[in-house]
């Protein structure tokens, strides 16, 4: 089965949506599926075809710039419409929200399409221009979630919240996200006492928290918590609008020695220090988080995770109370402190809920069982709709 997925980015570019794309098309390979790949140019350097193994192949289509999120490729209609012709794919698979995905819409109607809802797209009400352009691309996303044959949606709370969903519960399938945990760097002893030194003393409990520094990952929250945190680090990886902010935040707080700010990792870097960390914390405050690929991560290497228990939202289900970590609720910097206080002072919890974080990641989010499930889809997805 040859299936044309159109992405926002490939790995190596960062995210959650990237990398789970990168996995999933190895997956599918073994579950005798042929993917090519049409994605964005994340990097100059980066080149045009990729021939990852020989049934995956990515293309990368040049961007100009990005406005509101959305990355500007004028020509990706015609680099669709020639992937068509050349693979000749028997369905597409379409992951969203993704503007270029739209361009489907006015080529090869007959082809079943797949659309994987990663998340809604959602902005808080001072982003006035990013909800006025929204609100001219929803429409056309409508358009495109009426003619797919099938959707599918990465948790049941997810996809009994969204708005933009509720009009086709018919066709949606929930198959949550996951990882293979054997492709993941797997740091020596050395490595990660190296790297805990760097950014903690011997007697301090190491926090980290990674994602792209946006209004949604309340990592201002994260930073507030830290004035009321002892012996504890906080190191945050990534980068993105809100860096500057958080960063004055902490010089305003006086908490330097504190909290590092560490930018963008390497993945083996920050595979590391996922091995390194006694609590990771993803305090997201909006369902833009619609799952939190990087708490698998954080589960693979036993870190017990402290995340916000978002309506509409995976993280709770994903990450859960006192079994895999601590559940807060969001936007609570009091509860959130108390959380962090907590598993620091309680070393027996903090090392029984990391152990039955990775337990939980290995019996329900693996990317070989995401693939049975969505190669199984896909042929159904073939026959006509009843």
């Amino acid at each position: 089965m040859r299936v044309l997925h159109i992405g926002k980015y490939f790995p190596p570019a960062p995210g959650g949506m990237e990398s789970y794309l990168g996995e999933l098309v190895s997956a599918l390979e073994k579950e005798g599926v042929t993917s090519y790949v049409l994605a964005h140019r994340w990097d100059s350097s980066e080149p045009a075809v990729t021939q990852i193994s020989a049934n995956v192949t990515v293309e990368r289509v040049p961007t100009y710039g990005q406005i509101c999120y959305v990355p500007v490729a004028p020509a990706f209609v015609f680099y669709l419409m020639r992937a068509i012709r050349k693979f000749k794919p028997h369905c597409i698979h379409i992951h969203m929200p993704n503007a270029s995905g739209l361009w489907k819409i006015l080529t090869s109607l007959s082809l079943p399409i797949v659309i994987h809802w990663h998340a809604d797209t959602t902005f808080p009400p001072e982003k006035k221009l990013h909800n006025t352009l929204y609100a001219f691309y929803r429409p056309f996303e409508n358009i495109l979630l009426r003619k797919a044959r099938s959707i599918i949606a990465t948790s049941e709370k997810y996809a009994q919240y969204s708005q933009s969903l509720s009009a086709y519960q018919h066709k949606c399938h929930i198959i949550p996200l996951g990882i293979n945990p054997n492709m993941l760097p797997t740091p020596s002893n050395t490595e990660i006492e190296s790297l805990r030194k760097t950014y903690c003393n011997n007697d301090e409990t190491l926090i980290i928290s990674v994602g792209r520094f946006s209004y949604y990952k309340g990592f201002h929250n994260l930073v507030e918590a830290m004035k009321q945190v002892q012996n504890g680090r906080l190191v945050i990886v990534g980068d993105g609008e809100e860096f500057n902010n958080i960063s004055q935040q902490i010089e305003t707080y006086r908490l330097e020695s504190k909290i590092t700010l560490a930018g963008r990792l390497s993945i083996q870097e920050l595979h590391t220090l996922f091995a390194a960390a006694d609590i990771f914390c993803l305090p997201s405050i909006e369902r833009t988080e619609a799952f939190g690929m990087v708490l698998l991560e954080a589960m693979h290497h036993s870190t017990p995770c402290i995340s916000t228990d978002l309506k509409g939202s995976a993280t709770g289900w994903v990450n859960e109370h006192m079994n895999s970590g601590l559940v807060v609720p969001p936007d609570n910097v009091s509860d959130l402190t108390n959380a962090i206080n907590s598993l620091i002072h309680d070393t027996t919890l903090r090392a029984e809920l990391g152990e039955n974080a990775n337990k939980r990641l290995l019996a329900n989010f693996q990317i070989s069982t995401t693939a049975k499930q969505i190669a199984e889809l896909y042929k159904n997805s073939l026959l006509p709709p009843s």
